[in-house]
């Protein structure tokens, strides 16, 4: 399968036991939305390969424990690290105001006031602290990205409205 009609979900991370199973890392906003996938795509070697899941297994929130046909001890070690991706067809369709973090780069960023700030060159996600990163006349800024400061999403015009705090802007600009 061609890489753009793939969804990168996250990665192997580890084995998990002795009989070949690994954890995968899913990396997206939602990850309960993928506890029921039935295969996966590694790339190896520039090639996709597909994987049937055998055995699923919900470690964590954001981390399965997946028993993969046709794997075992030795042959898990070489998928530690591996990107793994599903078919885009199964990644769940969200409504207007529903998005995937990764979805909003390159939406401009527009203030309360309706004034542009800048563009979405980043998501960074640290726990109970999403941030975006722009730029502002040529300096980083970073900007609280949650459901507190998100005023508006507009998807078909590519804009973020945020309410982003007095002075933030400021002491990124006039340091």
């Amino acid at each position: 399968m061609d890489t753009n009609q793939l969804f990168l979900l996250g990665y192997i991370s580890k084995k998990h036991g002795y009989k070949g199973n690994v954890v995968l890392y899913i990396d997206t906003d939602h990850p309960s939305y993928y506890h029921s996938i039935k295969n996966i795509w590694i790339n190896q070697n520039g090639v996709n390969t597909p994987f049937i899941i055998e055995n699923l297994k919900v470690l964590k929130e954001d981390q399965l424990v997946l028993s993969l046909k046709n794997i075992d001890l030795d042959k898990c070690e070489r998928l530690i690290k591996k990107e793994v991706y599903i078919p885009s067809s199964q990644v769940p369709v969200l409504d207007e105001q529903r998005f995937f973090n990764r979805d909003v780069i390159d939406f401009k960023i527009y203030d309360k006031y309706e004034e542009l700030i800048g563009t979405v060159e980043e998501i960074i996600e640290i726990p109970n602290n999403t941030l975006i990163q722009s730029s502002v006349d040529g300096i980083e800024v970073l900007i609280p990205f949650n459901d507190n400061t998100l005023i508006e999403i507009n998807k078909s015009k590519k804009e973020l409205t945020i309410e982003i705090p007095a002075g933030l802007i400021e002491l990124y600009t006039n340091g």
